[in-house]
Order: structure tokens, then C-alpha cells, then sequence
């Protein structure tokens, strides 16, 4: 695949512009009711925005992509971050490899890392809780996360072994087990190199985990708007717990799709890193592919190139051999 320049993608509109764009016309539409006698409804609203000039359009445009930028970025820091701290790194889980409680932390700024992370908990409050109620009191977690079998989880481990291999560094078990690393940004790049068919897969991937994420953090930014709104006026408390209910769930859902599309966007990778390496002349071979019921925590415990277990067969052969 030839080279080319950066074009503007539907990422700047699904991940930067609408959700800019939501978070504008909100804050617009809020603080306009709280100067305004008028009933705060949809035939007001409609009535306010219909004869608006069209000059206000680049402006607008303009502010909301600014914003987009903002929201997506704090996202990143809090939203994203707490899906890792929670439930471990999309490549990580998606080989049983054992992820730390959340505030399981160390190094010389623990403590400064579980004030922070006890932040963010209760920042993201309308998301944590209903991801404590249906993630574990529910069991439900699985219908956003999920893991590979024990059968493909080895060949794709095994791939990711030949990638490593080819960089020619000597003993890699010594660099610590793989946990411990961002091998998945080796098998993301290898995958872009070796295997382009997939590149617009990850693409679209990106597109939509981006936007979910950044929609999330903007809904729960209107969640706490709404609460301090509520606290301050002489809203019904019963209607207010309802909507701030509706709010959280909104909050949540959004959250849920945003892990799993951004679990299925390094599940994609992987998987096309493997395609790539099994197809690839160039790649050094294995000894033996492994098979484990448990996982990879008892059948690895680092990057070897070649992994033995009671259950061990032939490494099968590449394409075109």
C-alpha cells in the first residue's frame, strides 16, 4: 500500500465535531433556560434554533471541533483509563493474562496513583456504580468483554513469539513476562505493514470506539450538570432521581460500547498480526504450539519462542509451504 498524506476522516466528525457539537448546543440550550421565562421544551427550543443565520455555522463548527478535542482528550485520561485500571488492557484480557484489582498499584508513587484513581471513580460515578452492579454483581461483564479460547489463544500468542523473534533480540525472556509489556503495539504495526486488507477494519474501529468514548465522558459531564442543577432548584426530588437515573444508564451503556469496541479493535489486530505472520516466508518458526484449558498464565510465563505443555503439537505450517 502506497503512502499517503493525512486526510481528514469521519474520525474528526464522529470522534471530535458531533460530540463537540452535542456538548455546545447542551451548555447553549441550559443556560439559555436558566435566563429565560419560557417553557423549557421542545417547541421552545426548535423555536430558538430554526432562525438562527446561517453565519453562525463556521463558528460554531469551529467551537465544537475545540471542544471535541477537549472531551476526547479528558476521555482518554479518565475514561479509558479506568476501563485498563478495571478490567486490565484490551491485548492483556484478551489472553486471561492476571490483572491487579483497581487500586492495586506500585512504585514509588502508589499512593498519589490510588488517590487518583479514586478520583476518577467517583468523577465517572453514573458509570462506575452500574459497572460494580451488571459487571460484577450481575455477572454480565462478558457481553463487553471477552477472551480468546484456549485453542487460538496460543496460536496468536505464538505469532506475536515470531514477531518478537524478529527484532533478533537475545533471550526476551529476560525483559520480564509479557504482561508487563505493550507487545500489542509491535503486533498493531506489524499488522499495518504485513497484512493491509485489514487497515480499514482497524480504521473503522478507532472511528467508533473514539466517538463512543468521548460521548460517554460527554454524557457523564451532563449527568453532574444535571445534579448540581437539581441541588440548586426546587425540582421534584422523585422526578429528578428519575432522570439522573435514565442519565447514569445512558452513561453506562455508552461506556459498555465503548470497552467492547475498543476490546474488538486489538482483538482485530492481533488476529491480523497473526494472519500476517503465518503468511510471512520471513518469520522464524516455533518449536510447538501450546494448548491450555487455564489460559496462558500457566501455559507461559514470557516470551521464549518456544512455550512446552503437557499438551503440545506440531507448530502447523505456513501457507504456500
Amino acid at each position: 500500500m502506497d503512502p499517503k498524506a493525512p486526510n481528514f476522516t469521519p474520525y474528526d466528525f464522529l470522534g471530535y465535531f458531533f460530540p463537540g457539537a452535542f456538548a455546545v448546543l447542551f451548555a447553549d440550550a441550559y443556560f439559555w433556560n436558566l435566563g429565560s421565562t419560557a417553557p423549557f421544551n421542545y417547541e421552545t427550543l426548535l423555536l430558538r434554533y430554526a432562525g438562527k443565520d446561517l453565519g453562525i455555522a463556521l463558528p460554531f463548527i469551529i467551537i465544537s471541533y475545540i471542544v471535541g478535542h477537549l472531551l476526547s482528550y479528558a476521555s482518554s485520561l479518565s475514561l479509558e483509563r479506568y476501563a485498563i485500571w478495571r478490567y486490565g488492557h484490551p491485548s492483556r484480557t484478551l489472553f486471561k493474562m492476571q490483572v491487579g484489582k483497581y487500586l492495586e498499584t506500585s512504585g514509588r508513587n502508589s499512593l498519589a496513583s490510588k488517590i487518583l484513581r479514586i478520583i476518577v471513580w467517583i468523577l465517572l460515578l453514573p458509570i462506575t456504580l452500574f459497572d460494580w452492579f451488571f459487571g460484577t454483581y450481575a455477572k454480565l461483564r462478558s457481553n463487553y468483554i471477552c477472551d480468546f479460547d484456549p485453542l487460538l489463544s496460543n496460536i496468536v500468542f505464538n505469532a506475536v513469539n515470531r514477531i518478537v523473534l524478529l527484532s533478533r533480540i537475545k533471550e526476551p525472556e529476560k525483559c520480564g513476562p509479557p504482561e508487563t509489556h505493550d507487545f500489542w503495539k509491535l503486533a498493531v504495526h506489524y499488522a499495518i505493514s504485513h497484512s493491509p486488507n485489514h487497515i480499514y477494519t482497524l480504521r473503522n474501529y478507532v472511528v467508533i470506539y473514539g466517538f463512543l468514548r468521548t460521548t460517554a465522558f460527554a454524557f457523564v459531564v451532563i449527568f453532574w450538570v444535571l445534579t448540581l442543577h437539581f441541588i440548586a432548584s426546587s425540582y421534584s426530588a422523585m422526578k429528578a432521581t428519575a432522570i439522573l437515573a435514565v442519565a447514569s444508564l445512558i452513561c453506562f451503556g455508552t461506556f459498555a460500547a465503548f470497552v467492547k469496541f475498543f476490546q474488538r479493535y486489538h482483538e482485530e489486530a492481533l488476529l491480523a498480526a497473526t494472519m500476517a505472520v503465518y503468511g510471512d516466508e520471513k518469520a522464524p518458526e516455533l518449536n510447538v504450539i501450546t494448548y491450555s484449558s487455564s489460559g496462558l498464565n500457566e501455559a507461559t510465563s514470557s516470551f521464549t519462542g518456544s512455550v512446552e505443555t503437557q499438551h503440545s503439537q506440531p507448530l502447523p505450517p505456513k501457507p504456500n509451504e
